[in-house]
């Protein structure tokens, strides 16, 4: 099954956070810390749902989350390619399977969408 390369690498649009720019002062109220893992964690929790026909949304253990952008962006590109390596292996058989998530039961290529 093909997988167009329409992802991008997180470096080209999450900046540098701003100890790494050597920013100091205090952080923007608009700043949302931790929430580039979150949606990280669930891209490659949902690539590897599609890929293993079931969703188990575990999250990583305390020691594998990243701990600064630069770790996130290396986590994100690391995992996300592992993730959809396994979506792209998938035979056509594979991505007819239904798989549950939550109330819906499609089939696994339904999920990648669009």
């Amino acid at each position: 099954m093909a997988w167009p390369g329409k992802l991008k690498s997180p470096s080209e649009y999450w900046p540098p956070s701003r100890r790494e720019r050597g920013t100091t002062g205090p952080i923007p109220t608009r700043a949302r810390p931790g929430i580039g893992l979150a949606s990280g964690n669930t891209d490659v929790q949902f690539a590897d749902g599609i890929a293993g026909l079931k969703f188990e949304m575990a999250n990583p253990a305390e020691a594998d989350k990243p701990k600064t952008v630069a770790e996130l962006v290396a986590w994100y590109d690391k995992n996300m390619k592992r993730a959809l390596a396994r979506v792209q292996a998938m035979t056509a058989a594979q991505a007819a399977t239904p798989v549950q998530f939550f109330m819906f039961n499609f089939p696994a290529v339904f999920y990648l969408g669009s």
